[in-house]
């Protein structure tokens, strides 16, 4: 704005210099001469202020049109709320405010004229108005493309979420010291403002628009995670959240959510939820968002000790899955389901009761994905499970031995290659470290399936040699294919009589499957 505005002004300084050189060398005059010449007078001052203050309607009406335009719509598309952004931000209201002073005041000059009175023929010629009247004119205009860039600066989706998170963490810096009054307002402004990125999640969802889901749904991690290093420091009445800021929530419930004192969580994960159900068959990429962004919210409550937060992050990973299981959104349980299982991975160092109900919880899912019709999402979840098993198995029996009794439950579908193979891979996991008795246990409830059946599965998995999938996939990972050091586990698993069924050595003293 100053580079423009210096440079129109070295411009016309420029041209004024020229022409009264001119001027002098037509009329012959000295400089004295040449400036007393130049008096203006009343008419002069009149003429140039009507100008300046056509000039400065024209500036005016752009500017005033723009903005009614181009916020409103925006608006529209995101979230009423900017409306409210726009008319706060302090470049905003400064930059109306010279506009609509600037053309009073040349509105002002143009009537601060007189032709006749006691000043002489001329008139009153008000030189400083004059100057004044010309040089706002001059920054006006000067102004004008470095605001206009700055609005849509403004109105740009990545700036209205940044403002609106904002609005959120500077809440938060607010709460300690606040008496009850403002305390209630600062829950209302809280509330508000969560939903206003949800809306802004949903919107962009409808439209199909990833880049403004997926910001937002960061927005909404970076806001929760900020909020948990806030909480400790909160005081009680903080939580006490009145009821009508759960609309659909049962006065149980949200006596729950007090005593846990996850009401903000509550209402930023519950803005996730929405946008997983709105994208479902629709926007893959912000199911995935979500799902990673509720892990990393659980695991953010897990680091500061915040064991309610934790279990509601679980529960909404249950949420997911029965909306995508409802919805027969096979991707998008693959999908949860992975983050899950990463989840479950996470926790069990000071959480391992959890770990335990997060597998039952896939086991749960899965058998509802199975009614559902998504027998592969029921395979799947073998696979996760004994995924898990491998994970949390050498540190705790008791649990190892109920996810084996999870792996076990599910029921052999017809021609179920896949969860033969689940439970080959598993079996061979608990032969190579030791675990015989649990290993005995899978192989007694393999010996019950068809032998066609698990040679098929034995020899899919001892002849696999890709560890990465032939397709593209968000996991990418073959998970069929477990490397030489397991392939021989599996075969000592199996024992003589399926490894000569298969037509391949069989490990000295290796035990029969049947």
């Amino acid at each position: 704005m100053v580079t423009i505005f210096l440079l129109l002004h070295g411009i016309f300084l420029i041209e004024l210099s020229l022409d009264l050189l001119q001027a002098r060398s037509q009329a012959g005059l000295s400089a004295p001469e040449l400036w007393r010449a130049l008096e203006g007078s009343a008419t002069m001052a009149r003429g140039a202020a009507t100008s300046v203050s056509r000039a400065y309607n024209v500036l005016v009406s752009l500017l005033l049109s723009s903005i009614a335009i181009a916020v409103p719509l925006t608006a529209n598309l995101y979230t009423p709320k900017l409306i409210d952004l726009f008319i706060r931000n302090r470049i905003n209201v400064a930059t109306l405010t010279f506009f609509v002073l600037s053309a009073a005041h040349s509105l002002w000059t143009t009537q601060a004229t007189w032709d006749v009175g006691p000043l002489g023929p001329r008139g009153f010629y008000p030189r400083l108005s004059l100057w004044v009247t010309f040089e706002t004119m001059m920054l006006g205009w000067s102004l004008l493309i470095p605001y206009f860039y700055f609005m849509f600066s403004f109105l740009n989706p990545s700036r209205i979420i940044a403002r609106a998170s904002a609005e959120l963490t500077g809440a938060f810096e607010r709460i300690p010291g606040t008496g009850d009054a403002a305390l209630r307002r600062l829950q209302r402004h809280v509330d508000q403002w969560l939903l206003h990125l949800g809306n802004i999640t949903l919107r962009a969802v409808d439209r199909a628009d990833r880049d403004v889901a997926l910001d937002t749904i960061h927005a909404l991690e970076r806001v929760l995670d900020t909020y948990q290093a806030h909480k400790p420091a909160l005081p009680a009445a903080w939580f006490e959240v009145a009821g009508e800021q759960f609309v659909g929530l049962s006065a149980a419930a949200v006596e729950i959510v007090r005593r846990e004192r996850t009401w903000v969580e509550h209402k930023g994960l519950h803005q996730l939820e929405l946008a997983h159900n709105a994208a479902l068959a629709k926007m893959q990429d912000a199911i995935s968002a979500v799902s990673d962004v509720n892990r990393r919210i659980a695991c953010i409550a897990a680091a500061h000790g915040d064991e309610a937060t934790l279990r509601l992050c679980v529960r909404y990973f249950n949420n997911f899955l029965r909306e995508a299981s409802k919805r027969k959104d096979a991707h998008a349980i693959f999908d949860v389901f992975q983050k899950y299982k990463e989840l479950a991975h996470e926790l069990f160092e000071g959480h391992s009761a959890l770990t335990l109900a997060i597998a039952r919880h896939m086991a749960y899912y899965a058998e509802l994905a199975r009614i559902s019709g998504l027998s592969f999402i029921y395979e799947l979840a073998a696979y996760d499970l004994g995924s898990v098993l491998e994970s949390v198995g050498e540190r705790d029996p008791a649990i190892r031995a109920a996810l084996v009794d999870l792996l076990l439950g599910f029921e052999a579908l017809p021609g179920s290659v896949r969860l033969a193979k689940a439970q080959l891979i598993a079996g061979g996991y608990l032969q190579a470290l030791g675990f015989l008795a649990e290993a005995a246990r899978v192989r007694e409830h393999l010996a019950a399936a068809p032998r066609p059946l698990l040679e098929q599965a034995a020899q899919a998995l001892l002849q696999e040699q890709d560890p990465i999938f032939w397709e593209v996939t968000d996991r990418q990972l073959n998970i069929d294919y477990v490397g030489a050091e397991r392939q021989q586990a599996i075969r000592e698993f199996l024992g003589r009589d399926l490894m000569e069924g298969l037509g391949r050595p069989q490990p000295e003293g290796a035990p029969s499957l049947h």
